[in-house]
C-alpha cells in the first residue's frame, strides 16, 4: 500500500469522514484500494485510498443523511447570500466585480457563514441528545470532515481545528461508544494501525449493536487484506453473515481455501448485486476459485443483468471454467476492444487454453524490452502447445533472442575463468611452481562447462515444462503458479544433474562421497551449519528492521516449496530441495568450478571467487552474506577432506531445514 499521507488535509480528502460515519452507523467499508468505478479491461490499481464516497454510502438512510445535510447548507448558503444580496455593497446596480479575488473572498464568506451555522444546529442537536447518544457527535464530525480539504473546493478555514477538536470529543467519551470507535478506527491511514487498534475491539464488539460489529469486522477484514488473507476471509466472513457483503471476495476465497465451497456458493448467493463494476469483478473472480464453474457463471450473469460492467476478458475466464467454450471464445476475440492490454496475463491464459494461437501470438512483443522475459516465456509457452507456430515472425525473432541469450550465458563463465587463466600463466612466466589441485582431473575447461549447464539447462528444460508458470514469474505478478514452478524446478534440476554426470564420474565416486576423512568432519559440518543459523538470524533481524527483504528470489522457493508440497508431496519436495539440487550445485561450484580455480590460482582467491559467483548465481541481495557465508563454509570443507561428501551434508542439512519451514509454515 502506499505510504502514508502526510498532513491532515490530504489524509481527510483520501478517506472523508462523511463517509466513515455512515460506516460506523452500520453500512461497509469499500475494498481497499478499489476506485469508484473500474473501466471494462482494467486492473486494480496496487494501492488507492481506502475508501471512495460512491462506495462506502450504502442504503437508503445513509443516501437519505447525506441528501439531508446537502440540503442544510444549501439553504443556510441561500438564507445568507440574500442577506448580503440585500447589502449595498453587492446591490443589483452595483458595477461590475472589482477583483475576481474579491469575489472569491465573498464566495467564502457566505460558505463559511453557512458551514458556522450548521455547526450549530449539529451542537444543538447535541445538547438536545441522551448523554448515551453518540449518533449525533459522530454526525458533526461527518459534516466536518466535507471541509477539511483544500483540493476539492471545499475547504473552510476552521474546519481542520474543528474537525481535530471533534474527534477528541469522541475520544474523551467515558461510555467508548460503538459508533465512536469505529468512527476513530476508520481515521486510521495504515493498515498496521488499523490491526492492532481494531483487533483489541474484536472481544468488547461481541456486546455491540449489529450495525457497529459488522462495519467493525468489515473495516478489519480490509486492512488485513494482502497481509494476512486468511484472517481477512475469516473476519470478512463473520461480517458477510451480519449483512455486510463488501468483503465477500475475500470470504469466498477462504472458504474456498478451508474446503468449504457449498458455504462460499451459498455466501455469494446470499449477497446482494454490487453496486459498482469493481466490486463485481472481485466477487466473479473469487467465485472462479471455486470448483463449481456454475456458481462464477451465475455471479457473471447477475452482474450483467444488473447493469454491472464485466470486463470481456473476465467473462471468457468465467465461461472457460463453466466449460462453454463457445462463449468464452466469443468473449475472448471481443476483449481486444476493451483496454484488455492492463489484463493481459489473463488473456493470454485464455486463449492458450481455448487454442487460439493467433490471438496469443499477437501478444508475443519481443521489442518491449521491459517485458523481454514475459514475452520470451510467452513464445516458449506457445510453441510447447503449437510448434508450428515458430514460422509466424514474432515466433521467429522471439526463438532467435532466446537462443542468443543461451548463447550468452554459456560464455558468461569466462568473465571469472579467462582472468584465472593468465594469473596461471603469469605464474608460469615467473617460474612459480605449480598449485597442487584438488582433483587431478578437474581443469577450467571443466569448470567452463559445468557453470554453461547450469546456467543454460535447467532453464530451458524448465521452461519447456513448465512455460506458463515462468512467464507468470516473469510478469511480476502478485501471485505464482506453484505446481509449476515445482515441476520447472524438478525437471530442469534432474535434467542438469544428468548432464553433469559425465564430470562428476571423472571426479572419481570415493572423492564424491568421501572416505574416513570426510567422516570425521561431521562436528564441523554441524558446527558450520550453527554459525549458518546464526548469520540467517542475524540478517533476518536486520532485515525485519528496515521493513522486510522479500524477493523475486524467496517468493519463487516459497511457490516451489508450496507448490511441491501440494502436487508431490512433503517427501518429493524434500527431495529436490535437500538431495537434488545440493549435489547439483556442489559438483558445479566445489567440484567444478573450485577445482578449476583451485588449479591456477591460490586456494584461498579461488574459494572466495566461487563463493561470490554461488552466491550471486541465487540472486537475493538480502541474503547475499548468507549465501557466501555457505559457499565459503563448504569450500573449507572441500579442502580440507579432498572430497565433496561434507559440503553435500552441510548443503542438504541447510535445505532441509529451510524446505521443512517452508512447507509447514503456514
Amino acid at each position: 500500500m502506499p505510504p502514508p499521507i502526510r498532513g491532515r488535509r490530504r489524509r481527510y480528502a483520501e478517506c472523508p469522514a462523511a463517509e466513515v460515519a455512515g460506516e460506523a452507523l452500520g453500512y461497509s467499508p469499500v475494498p481497499r484500494g478499489a476506485a469508484a468505478s473500474a473501466r471494462p479491461g482494467s486492473h486494480h490499481p496496487d494501492a488507492g485510498p481506502r475508501c471512495t464516497r460512491a462506495s462506502r454510502i450504502r442504503g437508503s438512510s445513509s443516501m437519505a443523511v447525506r441528501s439531508w445535510l446537502r440540503r442544510l447548507v444549501a439553504v443556510a448558503a441561500f438564507v445568507s447570500a440574500s442577506a448580503l444580496a440585500a447589502a449595498p455593497v453587492v446591490g443589483v446596480h452595483e458595477a461590475a466585480p472589482s477583483s475576481d479575488q474579491r469575489e472569491l473572498e465573498r464566495v467564502q464568506a457566505v460558505k463559511a457563514a453557512a458551514y458556522q451555522q450548521s455547526l450549530a444546529r449539529y451542537d444543538a442537536a447535541i445538547r438536545a441528545a441522551a448523554p448515551h447518544d453518540a449518533a449525533q457527535t459522530v454526525a458533526r464530525c461527518a459534516f466536518i470532515a466535507h471541509f477539511v480539504d483544500d483540493e476539492y473546493g471545499e475547504f473552510v478555514d476552521s474546519a481542520p481545528d474543528d474537525f481535530e477538536a471533534c474527534q477528541q470529543a469522541l475520544r474523551d467519551r467515558a461510555d467508548k461508544a460503538p459508533e465512536a470507535q469505529v468512527f476513530l478506527l476508520r481515521q486510521l491511514w495504515d493498515d498496521q494501525e488499523v490491526i492492532e487498534a481494531g483487533e483489541k475491539l474484536i472481544g468488547p464488539a461481541e456486546r455491540w449493536p449489529v450495525p457497529q460489529r459488522r462495519a467493525l469486522l468489515a473495516t478489519l477484514s480490509n486492512a488485513h487484506a494482502g497481509n494476512d488473507d486468511d484472517r481477512a476471509g475469516e473476519l470478512g466472513e463473520k461480517a458477510a453473515r451480519l449483512g455486510d457483503y463488501s468483503q465477500v471476495h475475500a470470504a469466498v476465497r477462504w472458504l474456498a481455501a478451508n474446503e468449504r465451497s457449498l458455504e462460499a456458493a451459498r455466501l455469494l448467493a446470499q449477497a446482494p448485486v454490487a453496486d459498482e463494476d469493481w466490486p463485481a469483478r472481485e466477487r466473479i473472480e473469487a467465485a472462479l476459485d471455486l470448483p463449481d464453474g456454475r456458481v462464477a457463471l451465475s455471479e457473471l450473469r447477475r452482474h450483467q443483468k444488473a447493469g454491472r460492467q464485466v470486463a470481456d476478458v473476465l467473462a471468457a475466464r468465467v465461461h472457460l471454467h463453466a466449460g462453454n467454450s463457445a462463449q468464452a471464445r466469443r468473449y475472448l476475440r471481443a476483449s481486444s476492444e476493451d483496454g484488455a492490454t492492463l489484463m493481459e496475463d489473463e488473456r493470454f491464459e485464455v486463449a492458450l487454453a481455448l487454442r487460439e494461437f493467433e490471438i496469443a501470438v499477437d501478444m508475443v512483443d519481443v521489442s518491449d524490452m521491459d517485458g523481454l522475459a514475459q514475452n520470451l516465456a510467452r513464445a516458449a509457452a506457445i510453441l510447447v502447445r503449437s510448434p508450428l507456430s515458430l514460422f509466424k515472425p514474432a515466433m521467429t525473432m522471439a526463438a532467435a533472442i532466446a537462443i542468443g541469450m543461451l548463447i550468452l550465458l554459456a560464455l558468461l563463465p569466462g568473465l571469472v575463468l579467462v582472468p584465472a587463466h593468465y594469473r596461471s600463466l603469469l605464474r608460469r612466466a615467473r617460474g612459480q611452481p605449480a598449485l597442487e589441485p584438488l582433483f587431478e582431473v578437474v581443469g577450467l575447461r571443466q569448470a567452463w562447462i559445468g557453470l554453461a549447464i547450469l546456467l543454460v539447462v535447467p532453464l530451458t528444460v524448465g521452461t519447456l515444462v513448465a512455460p506458463d508458470a515462468l512467464s507468470g514469474m516473469a510478469s511480476g505478478g502478485p501471485a505464482f503458479d506453484e505446481p509449476g514452478l515445482f515441476r520447472s524446478m524438478l525437471w530442469g534440476s534432474l535434467a542438469g544433474l544428468l548432464c553433469i554426470v559425465p564430470y562428476a564420474r571423472r571426479i572419481g565416486l570415493r572423492q564424491i562421497v568421501g572416505g574416513r576423512s570426510a567422516a570425521r568432519m561431521i562436528g564441523w559440518v554441524l558446527l558450520a551449519q550453527v554459525a549458518l543459523l546464526v548469520v540467517g538470524a542475524l540478517l533476518a533481524a536486520v532485515n525485519a528492521s528496515s521493513g522486510g527483504a522479500e524477493t523475486t528470489q524467496t517468493q519463487a522457493v516459497q511457490a516451489i516449496a508450496e507448490g511441491g508440497r501440494q502436487a508431490a508431496g512433503p517427501a518429493v519436495t524434500l527431495l529436490l530441495m535437500a538431495l537434488i539440487v545440493p549435489v547439483l550445485e556442489e559438483l558445479v561450484f566445489r567440484g567444478l568450478l573450485l577445482g578449476g580455480l583451485a588449479r591456477h590460482i591460490g586456494f584461498g582467491w579461488a574459494n572466495a571467487i566461487q563463493a561470490l559467483v554461488f552466491a550471486a548465481s541465487h540472486d537475493d541481495l538480502p541474503r547475499l552474506p548468507f549465501y557466501l557465508a555457505l559457499g565459503l563454509f563448504a569450500g573449507w570443507l572441500v579442502k580440507r577432506t579432498r572430497s565433496l561428501g561434507p559440503a553435500i551434508v552441510l548443503h542438504a542439512l541447510n535445505n532441509s531445514w529451510a524446505a521443512l519451514a517452508m512447507m509447514y509454515a503456514t
